[in-house]
Parts: structure tokens; sequence; C-alpha cells
């Protein structure tokens, strides 16, 4: 903590053994009269104290925070179960899956029974307060429109943390030097924060139930308040100290590399920048903490216990990269249709249902899942993020949908397409090198190995290159329907509830589907799958697309009915989405969950 470290800057020892008379080694370090020095010394000394003092509570607030958070994930979880058991009196005919809190609905005891007319999600009457609590929540799920813009919930939990952050970095302050320190001891605070935030393996997708895509907004931020708050950082004591002292000394010439490399990382992490110069943003991130988290630690005695588990945090993520997430194979590539390049990296399930990789490691994943790509010889030393098209449970390949936009992804195309033009009977093969999988299955959406315990509504959306996301959510699905129907068969008993699928996939045109047919994508029931081409159809109205498709489902309307809305495209598509289902539950349709999969980094 803060309080525990009660040292003082260098400059004011300087300036104190000259005021005893101790014959300092040095001249001043300061441009003018020390700060140190005169009538506001002990207040100074009082001040810096005080700031460290008050910047505990900044840290309790931010733990405290994160506690609730793992207590109210944990508390859900533990409902959940609860409910499940309570509603499956009979004996399962098939285990339950060991991974999921679902637990299966076939039992020996299936005298429920269901209308087959009336809507999954019929009209409600509700009290007063619950329709204030329901508008309250489509509000805070309601995504305003612009570049960037996140949901009002999520943009009023950031603005409480900007808010807070300036609050205790203004705080009763009267002096200049003062306010430097502050902020210098606010951004180390939020350093390892930052870094955990970023980590792609860290304690807090267990703790949480978050994956680290859903806590990347978050990780931004905490990046750009450490930018803002090193820049005035800098620039006030490059008023107060001598330039020749500063480049002289080892805690300021560290401080002046940890600040120049943040800025770096700062610049670097704008939307645009990211979009235009992807390889650059990374390299700039990947030196910058290699750079920067040993300046912090050299910077300032009170720095280093949070550079040490910035540290650690890194070292974690990055070991664990290492050894248990890279491999080295070979992978297919075919230009397909709409400036598409399809990817296949070939697997033999064994013994783990996994693909033999770099040292025979098994490569296994699940639905939703992403992973990072080097194509040796088109990029070697670029990385990039693919959502995996694929399931092992319907496909032979791990499969990739690449969209040729610029640099790497322009690049793959015409190799593709020129190796493929010499001969088209002879796949292309490249080495690479991958590593993943990372990110989860849905969380909001229900299990594909445990069938539901009643009527479950599953409305898949995706645009263009979106479907890598969703359609294997379909097959899944459809596969686990069929399964279900097979052995309801082998026992004797009617048929219970399935999981009632519908599929739509907004893209420019009809012809960039073909690649299902084309490459020998495995196709499942179509009757349920709408294919929305916008150069022959125009802009579909999603609001009303989703709310057909609830409306046309069986079963009768209960508490228990659950309808999951889940999306994969642009962020244009993705908002439209949002605020049809955030409509939905303003209405008090509180059963309709949403879950989106965001192009991005």
């Amino acid at each position: 903590m803060l309080a525990s470290s009660r040292s003082l800057p260098p400059s004011y020892s300087i300036t104190n053994q000259q005021q005893h008379g101790n014959e300092p080694t040095e001249e001043s370090p300061f441009r003018y009269d020390s700060p140190f020095e005169g009538p506001f010394r002990e207040e100074l000394i009082a001040e810096i104290y005080k700031g460290r003092d008050l910047l505990v509570y900044y840290e309790y607030i931010l733990l405290g925070t994160f506690l609730l958070i793992v207590v109210a994930h944990w508390t859900n979880k533990l409902l959940w179960y609860i409910r499940n058991k309570q509603r499956n009196p009979g004996l399962p005919i098939y285990n339950r899956n060991e991974n999921s809190t679902e637990e299966s609905l076939i039992s020996e005891d299936t005298g429920a029974s269901s209308s087959e007319t009336d809507p999954l999600l019929g009209n409600r009457q509700h009290s007063m307060f619950k329709r204030i609590y329901y508008r309250t929540m489509a509000f805070f799920m309601f995504q305003p429109e612009g570049k960037g813009m996140e949901n009002y919930g999520v943009t009023m939990m950031l603005i409480v943390y900007e808010l807070m952050t300036i609050f205790f970095a203004l705080y009763q302050i009267r002096f200049w030097i003062i306010l430097a320190f502050r902020l210098g001891l606010l951004a180390t605070i939020n350093i390892p924060l930052m870094y955990v935030l970023g980590a792609k393996h860290s304690p807090l997708s267990y703790l949480t139930g978050w994956s680290y895509e859903q806590v990347n907004v978050f990780h931004r931020l905490c990046g750009a308040i450490c930018f803002f708050l090193v820049i005035p950082h800098l620039i006030i004591f490059a008023c107060y100290f001598r330039f020749d002292y500063l480049l002289t000394h080892l805690w300021s010439v560290a401080g002046i590399i940890a600040g120049i490399a943040f800025i770096a990382i700062g610049f670097s992490s704008s939307l645009k920048f990211r979009e235009s110069f992807y390889e650059l943003f990374y390299v700039v991130h990947i030196v910058g903490f290699l750079v920067s988290i040993p300046a912090v630690y050299l910077h300032y005695p009170t720095a280093r216990p949070y550079a040490v588990a910035a540290g650690l945090s890194v070292l974690y993520d990055r070991l664990t990269r290492l050894l248990l997430d890279y491999r080295i194979m070979k992978c297919i590539i075919r230009p397909a249709s709409g400036e598409t390049v399809i990817m296949d990296i070939p697997f033999s399930p064994g013994p783990k249902d996994g693909t033999g990789g770099f040292f025979g490691r098994p490569f296994a994943w699940t639905t939703g899942q992403h992973i990072y790509i080097t194509v040796i010889g088109c990029g070697t030393f670029e990385s990039h993020p693919y959502t995996i098209a694929s399931t092992m449970k319907c496909s032979k390949y791990l499969r990739l949908i690449i969209r040729a936009r610029d640099g790497f992804s322009r690049r793959l195309l015409e190799l593709a397409e020129s190796k493929h033009g010499l001969d088209e009977n002879e796949p292309v093969q490249q080495w690479c090198i991958l590593h993943g999988p990372y990110g989860v299955h849905p969380p909001e959406m229900p299990s594909s190995a445990s069938p539901p315990r009643n009527n479950t509504k599953l409305i898949l959306v995706a645009g263009g290159a979106g479907v890598a996301f969703t359609y294997p959510l379909y097959q899944e699905y459809h596969l686990a329907n069929k399964l279900l129907e097979s052995q309801t068969k082998l026992v004797g008993q009617s048929s219970p509830s399935k999981f009632d699928i519908n599929f739509l996939w907004v893209l420019p045109h009809s012809s960039f589907s073909e690649w299902l047919v084309e490459h020998g994508e495995t196709v499942v029931d179509t009757t349920k799958m709408d294919i929305w081409a916008t150069r022959e159809k125009g802009r579909p109205d999603i609001n009303q697309l989703i709310l057909g498709y609830i409306s046309k489902a069986n079963g009768v309307s209960s508490s228990e009915d659950h309808c999951w809305v889940a999306a994969c495209g642009p962020d244009p598509l993705l908002r439209e989405v949002r605020n049809a289902v955030a409509n939905l539950r303003g209405q008090g349709m509180s059963n309709v969950h949403y879950y989106a999969e965001r192009f991005g980094w």
C-alpha cells in the first residue's frame, strides 16, 4: 500500500541537506528556488504523505468493486445451479456435462406439456415498479450511434471510473508539485490493473466469468487514464527541474523513459491508428511494456510493488501462451467469392479430441473462440486474430474466414489467388503459427451438450464475416436436436423440448455464401436460415425481424422460457441487434438475453 512507504523525493533529500548545512554533493536540482524551502516546507511534506494516504482509499474502491463483481458472478452461478436442480425431479437418461451448470432435460418423469400455438414471450401485465425496472435496464443496454460508442450501462461505468480518478487527482491540491506527485502515484496504481485487464491468461476470467475481449474496453480506458495522468506529471516536473539534472540521474531518466513508452502506447491505441497500422500498434505495445515496467520499477521506490505486480502479470500471460498456446501447423488456403480467403487447418480427432500440433500437443476449441494466426511467407512477423468458423463436432477442419481488407489479409488473398490459379486441383499449403484458442463459449447462452428444459429460442445474427461465429453455433445446436431425437426414440419417449433456432446472415450479395458448398462445409438444415443480401433487398429492419422470429416460436409463455440472441459483425449491425433486444426487455420481456462477438483486437 502507498501508506506503508514513507520515502520522500530525492530532490527533497538534497534540499534538506542544503538547509541543514550538510554539504550536499551537488547543486539544487530545481530551475528556480526549491519548493521545499521557505515557509511552505513542512506543509509540502505533509501534503505528500497525505496524498499517499488518500490514494489508499482509491485502491480500496477498485478492489471492492472487483470483489462485488466476483461475488455477483458466483452468486448467479450458484442460483442457476440450484434452479436447475429443482426443475429436474426425475433421473436423467444421460449424464450432465461436467463443464456446464445445466443438467440434462431428459428424465423418466416428463409430464410437462405445452401449447404449440402461443408465442414464446406473450403479453404480460406488470406492476409500475417492474415497468420502471425493465425500462431502466433497457436504457442501460441501449447503445447510441457513433463509432466506438458503448452501451449506456458500460458508458456510465467508464464515466464513474474517470470521475473518481479526477476527484482523487485534484482533491485538496494547492501546489503544482503536489499535483505532479499525485498524478504519478495514480498512474502507478493503474498500471498493474491495465496489464491484468489486457492479459489473455489471468485469474480474471475464472473469477468474474468475463473473457479478456469482454473487458477490453476497460483495459483501453485504464490505458487512457495512465496516458492522461503521465503527460501532466512529466510536464510539471520538467517545469520544476533542470534538464541537465533530469538527464543525469537514474530515477528521473527511468521516469522519462516510462513516460515516453506510455505516451507512445497511448497514441498508437487510438481506433484509427489500430485500424490503419495494426502491425505497428502491436509492435509498440510489445516494446512499450518491455521498456515501461522496468523503468517504472527504477523510477521510484513507491512504484516498485506495482511494477512487480504488472511484470508478474505480463510474465505469466506470455509464458502461458508460449508453453500452451503456440503451435506450428500446415494450413490450406483457398480464395472464395466476396474477396474472401478460406483457411483450413486439418486435424484428426484423437484421444483428447484435438489436432496434432507443435511438439504433438493436442489442440481443441469450443464454439465462439478465436485464434491468432501468422502465415510464414505472408507477414511472418505479424499475428492477427480470427474467430474459428467451424466446430469440432461437425467439421474436419479448423476453419477461418478471412475477409480481404488491407495489409495482411489482402496479401493473403493475393497469395491464394496466385497459387490457386496455377493448379486448381492442387491445394495451396502454407506453414502457419497459431496461438490460442482464446475466449469462452458465450456464457449467456445454454450449452448444446444439455437439452433445454423449457422453450428455448436461439436467434443467431451475422454480418459478413461474422458468420464465422454464428454458423458453428447453428451447427452445434442442430446437432444437439438430432441427438436428442435419436435418444428419445431409443427409449420410446415423446420428443421433449428442443432448441428452436433461427439464423440470419446479412451480407452484400447472396453469392458470398457459396463457400459453404464450394469448400465442403457440412450444411445443416437450411429451413430456418435467412440470407439477406443487401444489394438485392436493401438494409434489413433488424428490430422487426427479431420480433418476428420470437412471435413465431412455439411454446407456452412462462417465466421458464428463454430467448438468446447472439450476434457477430460490424458495429452498426451489432448496435441494431442490441437495441432491438433492449426494446423487448423494456417491454417486460426480461427473458430475452443478448451476446455479441465484436470485430476488433
